[in-house]
């Protein structure tokens, strides 16, 4: 319990959890040599590897890290009580259920660990609404966030229908639209826009800057506006007008980086790994904001795995692994460290981490994602699997970096 009677048990299990899902992501893309080429996307490899990132890393990480950033961005009560079990009971063995459902082609695992899924997302929807009606000073991440999450409920509605519909076939519609909809809502609506919306506060928290954001909310209109557009073309139009969505998107794009411009200007201390590599996802999202509407355009034609890769390891991985890692800290020392008896020495943030995991983890990844992504757009084998090699490398330095901070956790110091 931190000071104040925050529970700090529920984000910090999520966070965990996430931690462990990007090392056996990372492990199993090495160890399965062409999944990303060759794979088809509704075969089970696939369907794993893609839930163990979307649902075991970033949902896992996203929802410990909101239930407690979005309370401090807007000074509001930390989710606690019985209600806030269902979110981490729901989710997390729903989503290995759901993987074990997956790998070995049992529809009743598909459907309990689905549905466990469902009750979780919801009861975390209920807790960010509870959490943001009660905010106290003006913020753009509770809104940000609670859109986010909207988008992540229609995500999972609309995967469980679409398992529903492979079994029964009510619905009249291509196993590939109902694809490219389930990643429009869960790629662009949930994670990406979830992965916007905290940035405004954690780039102020962990720069210290003090600058006024001006364009949240036409950030966030804007983007939704691309997500719905592309999620309905996906269903009912053509590759040529879900291209179309790339215009309000660039334009959130554009109008973000001005405050994040501005933020960045205000800071008053130096960047940080976990910053540089929020600020290497941003380029990334942006290339990846260009490529895809030309792909969908025909202009150019690579493997859609190459946009993949470039959204997991250079996009959403930079952002989790990079503020994981200022996040968990505080949750833990707050949890270990915040009511020593006196005379009892706290030790710093960075020394429960260890700087060099995070440093090496992070050229790691700068590594993996280009690789990654050139070998599978060319395609080279070499380069994917050297791609391959560094991000399993990067997530090994992270994971250590995360049981080093775990040893701290109820004031037991490394070595105790």
């Amino acid at each position: 319990m931190a000071p104040g009677g925050a529970d700090v048990r529920m984000p910090l299990a999520h966070l965990a959890y996430g931690l462990i899902a990007s090392l056996a992501l990372a492990a199993a893309l090495l160890l399965e040599p062409g999944w990303a080429a060759y794979g088809l996307p509704g075969s089970p490899t696939t369907l794993v590897l893609t839930h163990l990132f979307t649902l075991g890393w970033v949902t896992a990480t996203t929802m410990g890290a909101t239930l407690m950033i979005v309370p401090v961005a807007g000074v509001a009560k930390v989710p606690a009580g019985p209600l806030a079990l269902i979110v981490p009971l729901g989710t997390l063995p729903g989503i290995i259920l759901m993987l074990l459902g997956f790998g070995l082609g049992e529809p009743a695992l598909l459907a309990v660990g689905g549905t466990l899924v469902v009750l979780g997302v919801l009861g975390f929807f209920h807790l960010l609404l509870r959490t943001v009606r009660t905010v106290t000073v003006a913020s753009p991440t509770p809104g940000g966030t609670l859109i986010a999450a909207g988008f992540l409920v229609l995500t999972v509605l609309f995967g469980l229908t679409e398992a529903l519909n492979l079994s029964y076939g009510f619905w009249q519609i291509s196993l590939i639209r109902f694809l490219a909809l389930h990643a429009a809502l869960g790629g662009f609506g949930w994670i990406a826009l979830a992965i916007l919306a905290v940035s405004y506060k954690l780039i102020a928290m962990f720069t210290l800057s003090h600058a006024h954001e001006r364009y949240p909310q036409a950030v966030f209109a804007l983007w939704s506006l691309a997500v719905l557009w592309v999620g309905t073309m996906a269903l009912w139009g053509t590759d040529a007008l879900a291209a179309l969505g790339a215009l309000p998107a660039l334009a959130a794009y554009v109008l973000f980086l001005l405050d994040m411009r501005s933020l960045l200007r205000a800071r008053q201390r130096p960047l940080e790994a976990g910053i540089r590599q929020a600020i290497m996802s941003w380029i990334v999202l942006g290339l990846l904001l260009l490529a895809v509407p030309l792909q969908l355009l025909g202009v150019i034609d690579v493997s859609p795995y190459a946009f993949a890769w470039l959204f997991v390891f250079g996009f959403a991985g930079a952002n989790l692994w990079g503020f994981l890692f200022k996040i968990a800290p505080f949750l833990v020392w707050f949890h270990s460290y915040a009511e020593l008896e006196p005379g009892r020495k706290a030790p710093k943030l960075t020394d429960m981490v260890g700087t060099g995991y995070l440093r090496y983890g992070s050229w790691a990844l700068y590594l993996a994602a280009p690789l990654g992504a050139v070998g599978l757009a060319l395609p080279s084998t070499p380069l994917s699997r050297a791609g391959e090699a560094f991000a399993l490398l990067a997530a090994v330095l992270f994971a250590a970096a995360g049981w080093r901070l775990g040893r701290h956790y109820a004031g037991r110091a490394p070595g105790a």
